[in-house]
């Protein structure tokens, strides 16, 4: 069983993740998912690289922004991986890897997704609006989140197949990131009269589900799904209503084993792939290293630790 100071340790990290990508979008609800996605690593680095805590664990969390050319024109299978080491005394013992393709909820007002692709082509030029698009922002708008709000950017389309051919070839899990605002419903008018008001108490905020959960729910609602659409397909696979918790997510389902993919060292193909190319399927990369006093502290709940293919396999 891990050390309660470490659990409590990277609850307290990626706590603080889920507060402040719950309050950017509840401030900011037209934030894109990229800059979500960086703020989830910058939060990460605001935390010293290497913790050693009083049961004599050590603890490490790297961060690296992949970016990459794949990205462009094309489907990711996820934007951020992560990689989870578990050591002994410095001697390695086993990896997790766990995918997450990061989607968020858009205001009900919204009705189409803002296509990033056609944003990045026009570049710096949407830095200078016209005198037309800057006097109707400048009115003002009221946005509101609840749960008929849709994940717009989730559609029926090529990347759902995509994530679903990889998971087959490469036996790596894919789950989405869902980024939400702090509570439902929420309200918020853009330009801000006034600082929102968040006490720091996340009611909703970012969740996490597996991608079969997210693929019925399209399947469902023949496009798009909703909130409420996304929880009514997990309510048979998930304990969480809509979702694991960020932190739980991480710290009760991933280190404790019950989530993600056991993995030999970084010798297989398909993970060599996934975090050493700049063109490999993912954007940007979190590894955690957890070294531990003993044996005992190693979690227990390991499930099929089937290793990936050797590339001579």
């Amino acid at each position: 069983m891990l050390p309660a100071d470490a659990l409590d340790w990277l609850r307290n990290v990626f706590s603080a993740c889920d507060r402040a990508l719950a309050g950017r979008l509840s401030k900011s609800p037209h934030t894109h998912e990229p800059s979500l996605d960086q703020l989830f690593i910058s939060t990460l680095q605001d935390y010293p690289a290497y913790t050693i805590l009083p049961s004599h664990t050590s603890i490490w969390i790297d961060t690296h922004f992949l970016g990459g050319r794949a990205m462009f024109y094309n489907w990711e299978v996820a934007d951020i991986g992560m990689l989870i080491t578990f050591r002994v005394k410095g001697a390695f013992k086993f990896s997790k890897v766990v995918l997450l393709q990061s989607k968020r909820l858009y205001p009900e007002e919204v009705a189409a997704d803002d296509d990033l692709v056609r944003t990045y082509g026009v570049g710096f030029a949407r830095l200078f609006p016209s005198n037309e698009y800057h006097a109707e922002r400048a009115k003002g708008r009221e946005f509101s989140f609840g749960e008929d709000s849709k994940y717009l950017a989730i559609k029926q389309d090529e990347q759902i197949g995509v994530i679903r051919q990889y998971q087959r070839q490469n036996r790596i899990p894919v789950y989405y990131l869902l980024y939400n605002p702090v509570r439902l419903p929420w309200r918020v008018r853009v330009p801000l009269i006034a600082p929102v008001g968040l006490d720091g108490n996340i009611d909703f905020g970012t969740r996490v589900v597996r991608s079969e959960v997210v693929f019925r729910a399209v399947e469902v609602a023949g496009g798009s799904p909703s909130l409420a659409g996304i929880n009514e397909s997990l309510s048979a696979d998930q304990d969480d209503a809509m979702g694991w918790p960020l932190p739980d997510f991480v710290v009760d389902h991933v280190l404790m084993c019950r989530e993600g993919r056991i993995i030999e060292p970084m010798d297989g193909e398909p993970l060599y792939n996934l975090f050493n190319r700049r063109s490999g399927p993912i954007a940007a990369a979190i590894s955690i290293t957890c070294d531990l006093p003993d044996e005992d502290s190693l979690p227990r709940e390991f499930g099929d630790a089937v290793p990936l293919p050797r590339n001579d396999e």
